[in-house]
């Protein structure tokens, strides 16, 4: 089954993203057969005789994330990178901000900015070889509960995109229904290149 287990009990970034995500085992991807982005710890548990049958319990302070979010998890994170990279420092709506962009890319006029012909920045380096959603709350300095929603939302809409781009056409029937996921995937990019970014 594979995986990696988060207790949802702690407070950090990552287990409150885990434990947005996994709502309780109710998210829209938990209803997808083919991109189950959470499941819940199951646990065999056995009386200590010998005539005690075993049962599955499930763990309700745990998650487990699946193999389907670590790709997930993956491209939404290669897709914030890649449009930091285009977008540059300092350009856009909220130029002069401490967001993740203005991390990423620096300010653009000392070495380690973004954009062509421009040295790639030390955190940009660091995401581009840890491309996780924890990586980006460690950019951001923890993160705060604004700070796990976008990333969130980015992880559903990436998981929509992949689906609506594997599926041959069985649930998303038309080009209008992929350009619409698209759109709200490129909102959510954007969300998560505008959090808030501790000094």
């Amino acid at each position: 089954m594979g995986g990696t287990v988060h207790d949802l009990r702690k407070r950090d970034s990552l287990c409150r993203y885990v434990k947005t995500l996994h709502n309780n085992g109710v998210t829209l991807q938990q209803r997808a057969e083919n991109m189950v982005l959470t499941r819940p710890l199951r646990v065999l548990v056995k009386g200590s005789s010998v005539c005690h049958v075993a049962t599955v319990c499930d763990v309700s302070s745990h998650a487990v994330t699946t193999a389907a979010h670590a790709l997930v998890e993956h491209t939404a994170v290669n897709h914030v990178i890649d449009e930091a990279v285009k977008r540059g420092p300092g350009r856009g709506p909220g130029a002069g901000r401490r967001d993740l962009l203005s991390k990423l890319c620096g300010s653009g006029r000392r070495r380690g900015g973004c954009g062509a012909g421009v040295t790639e920045s030390m955190h940009l380096r660091e995401l581009r070889a840890a491309p996780t959603f924890e990586k980006i709350f460690e950019l951001c300095g923890g993160g705060s509960e604004q700070n796990v929603h976008p990333c969130v939302l980015l992880t559903q809409a990436t998981a929509v995109i992949i689906t609506a781009y594997e599926d041959a056409g069985s649930k998303f029937r038309d080009r209008a229904s992929r350009m619409e996921a698209a759109r709200h995937h490129g909102m959510a990019v954007q969300s998560v290149l505008g959090l808030a970014v501790s000094s």
